[in-house]
């Protein structure tokens, strides 16, 4: 990713991340906890616009992640931040296999 197109912290270029992950079963109580948790945390974080998580309604225990950040410098100092490598642990504890993650720019 270049740096320069996100107009050095000016808040034009718009992040979105997608996250794609299938739970274990037999953690999807402690799962749906941690998650809720999750998401009130994480839309406390400075830049965050958006935060979720949602469950495929035809494919049990399969989650979508969606995140909107104002910008990539706010997103790269929350990803640089401690407790997202904590939290980033705990989930990858609950997954079943290898997630999937996208990340999109949009100009606003």
């Amino acid at each position: 990713r270049d740096d320069s197109a996100l107009g050095e912290g000016t808040g034009s270029i718009m992040i979105m991340i997608t996250g794609k992950f299938m739970v274990i079963p037999s953690k999807r109580g402690e799962f749906l906890e941690f998650a809720r948790e999750l998401v009130a945390k994480e839309r406390q974080s400075p830049g965050c616009l958006l935060f979720a998580i949602y469950e495929d309604v035809s494919i049990g225990n399969l989650f979508l992640m969606l995140e909107q950040w104002v910008d990539g410098d706010l997103l790269e100092e929350h990803a640089i931040s401690p407790e997202f490598d904590a939290h980033e642990t705990k989930l990858l504890s609950f997954v079943d296999g290898d997630p999937s993650w996208d990340e999109y720019e949009f100009d606003i």
